[in-house]
């Protein structure tokens, strides 16, 4: 036969037994965030981090210093970038 346990009475789990204590953690932490809301943030900012280079290589890819310098070293994006003038185009 149970008892009833008053967990009025109880004084820091001292009349439940260490079992009942041991099922509850607490995850380990730096300035109360987890492992687990770290990898959360993580991504998110990964997210945004890909989107706002994305963006910045589409709207600074018109200024000449830009173009030549940094997103013609790339192969895939060298004759894409090319803005040279054809000779027979060219009216001077």
């Amino acid at each position: 036969m149970t008892s009833v346990i008053d967990i009025s009475d109880c004084v820091l789990g001292e009349c439940l037994g260490e079992s009942a204590l041991s099922m509850y953690t607490i995850p380990k932490h730096v300035e109360g965030i987890t492992a687990k809301a770290a990898t959360k943030y993580a991504q998110i900012a990964g997210t945004f981090g890909v989107s706002l280079g994305v963006f910045a290589v589409f709207f600074f890819g018109e200024v000449p210093r830009v173009r030549n310098d940094v997103l013609r070293q790339f192969p895939f994006f060298d004759q894409y970038f090319d803005r040279t003038i054809a000779p027979e185009d060219n009216p001077f």
